[in-house]
Parts: C-alpha cells; sequence; structure tokens
C-alpha cells in the first residue's frame, strides 16, 4: 500500500513540537540574550507555509487515490 500521508502526518507532527518547544523555551526565559521571540515566529511562519505547500499536495495525492491505493495499481 502507497504511504503517501506518513510524510505530511511526519512533518506535521515535528512543526507542532518544534514551534511549541520554541515558545516554551522563550517563555521560561532560556533564550540566549541576543534571540528575541521574533525569531521563532519568523520560523514558525516560513516552516508553516512549507507545511502549507505540503498539505496542498497530500491533498492532491489523496484526491487521485481510491482508498489509499493509485488508480493505475487498482486496473492495471
Amino acid at each position: 500500500l502507497p504511504l503517501y500521508d506518513i510524510g505530511f502526518r511526519f512533518h506535521l507532527t515535528t512543526y507542532l513540537i518544534c514551534t511549541v518547544i520554541g515558545e516554551v523555551w522563550h517563555l521560561a526565559g532560556f533564550n540566549s540574550s541576543s534571540e528575541s521571540i521574533m525569531v521563532v515566529h519568523i520560523t514558525a511562519i516560513s516552516w508553516g507555509f512549507g507545511l502549507l505547500i505540503h498539505y496542498i499536495f497530500y491533498l492532491y495525492t489523496r484526491k487521485r487515490t481510491i482508498a489509499g491505493l493509485e488508480k493505475s495499481e487498482l486496473f492495471e
């Protein structure tokens, strides 16, 4: 079976974990003196844009399959 959605789920989970850890790290005061919270926010926004593109490709791929199987694999 094709596992095209595992990559997106991994990407989403990694994004959420890293973003939450970055925010908590700053709230707890563990950041360096030269690091602002804007660095975390800009990273989350740029990574989120990449995640949005990945989600669009995920939806396109999911739409082209039948119950998780490629059409070409079913009808050959």
